[in-house]
């Protein structure tokens, strides 16, 4: 059974993992609806013709899926065809994907300890080096916000240098359309220079790192900012009682790094079945063509 909720700013608290992809009311604002389909909440929002589904990292039967399939190319007119995004909800002859997230203990102590020996070694000894080489730093949180939109520019600017990548909207309008909460900053103490960027949206036991980035000219050595900044971030989340963090996919050595795990994942897009459509019309095409005979 399948039905409209009513009070979905409510109901949309309740939905697990909390981060921005099931969380539309961070990212669509009101601009979504929520289904019951058998007792589990379902977000959508849709937008050019598309449905977009609030399945990350969310499983349901496969008969309830259908019906929810069904539901929607019914009542939704304006659809054309569905998006599932990172969902643990497997559909037919679509291969899975790897996704990755770390569990979060109590304390950074713990996180330590279940590391490799290379590693711990290196999340110390890293910091060290950049300070020797570069400087010393300190860290910055902001909440959204607060961000002045220089970072938010500085952050694309730094993302279209190492990956091409291009945002045609306002470099704070990024923030939002993401649902990125938190702005972590790693900076220069000398100068306040900027080295590295992060964005993180968060809530409750769980975040989203979304993603992260640093000035080009350090990518030469060994040591990252863009590392050094990470790991803050994981102790930070640890001392907010996060318990999972959410890395998405992508063959990353970073996503695997501080003992990441993997799962595979479902993403695609499922059409409407325009067939039956067209033999419709083919029918009354057919029958009105023998009417003006």
């Amino acid at each position: 059974m399948i039905k409209l909720v009513k009070d979905k700013k409510e109901e949309i608290l309740k939905i697990r993992p909390t981060v921005s992809w099931n969380r539309f009311d961070m990212t669509y604002k009101n601009n979504y609806e929520i289904l019951n389909c058998d007792n589990t909440l379902i977000p959508i929002h849709i937008e050019n013709g598309i449905c977009y589904l609030g399945l990350y990292k969310r499983y349901i039967k496969e008969k309830t899926f259908n019906n929810l399939r069904k539901y929607i190319f019914k009542n939704y007119l304006n659809v054309n065809c569905i998006k599932l995004f990172f969902s643990d909800t497997p559909y037919k002859n679509i291969k899975p994907f790897p996704h990755y997230h770390i569990d979060l203990p109590e304390t950074i102590e713990e996180f330590d300890k279940k590391l490799g020996s290379k590693t711990r070694y290196n999340t110390k000894r890293n910091p060290k080096i950049f300070k020797e080489k570069v400087g010393a730093y300190y860290f910055q949180i902001l909440e959204t916000k607060d961000c002045p939109e220089e970072v938010a520019l500085l952050y694309l600017k730094w993302k279209n240098m190492s990956h091409n990548y291009i945002w045609h909207g306002s470099p704070l309008s990024y923030l939002e359309s993401f649902g990125v909460t938190h702005v972590y900053i790693m900076r220069l103490e000398k100068d306040n220079t900027i080295v590295s960027i992060a964005y993180v949206d968060m809530c409750g036991e769980d975040s989203f790192f979304n993603n992260f980035t640093y000035d080009p000219k350090y990518k030469e050595m060994k040591v990252s900012p863009g590392m050094i900044l990470y790991y803050y971030i994981i102790s930070d989340l640890i001392k907010r009682n996060v318990k999972k963090f959410y890395l998405l996919g992508g063959n990353y050595d970073y996503k695997k790094l501080y003992n990441g795990i993997e799962t595979m994942t479902y993403s695609c897009l499922i059409y409407r079945d325009f067939s039956k459509i067209r033999k419709i019309l083919k029918f009354f095409k057919l029958y009105f063509s023998n009417c003006f005979k």
